[in-house]
């Protein structure tokens, strides 16, 4: 298995980090290396142990809600 980073995932990460920076920046530094090691482990064969894959698209709902 390949974990695929996509644009939007990284920006999210970004995003994140900016927001846990305001606080604390070693902090947000540690916490978003620490999720994409997380991320990354799941190429590791001992995934395989872990069960079925689930695919999670990000996906945008546009209109206006009333």
């Amino acid at each position: 298995m390949r974990v695929v980073w996509t644009k939007p995932a990284l920006s999210d990460l970004d995003e994140i980090e900016d927001f846990i920076a305001e606080d604390d920046y070693e902090t947000a530094v540690d916490f978003v290396d620490r999720l994409i090691s997380l991320g990354e482990s799941l190429t590791d064969d001992s995934v395989v142990e872990m069960g079925t894959p689930v695919i999670f698209m990000r996906y945008t709902i546009k209109g206006v809600l009333s």
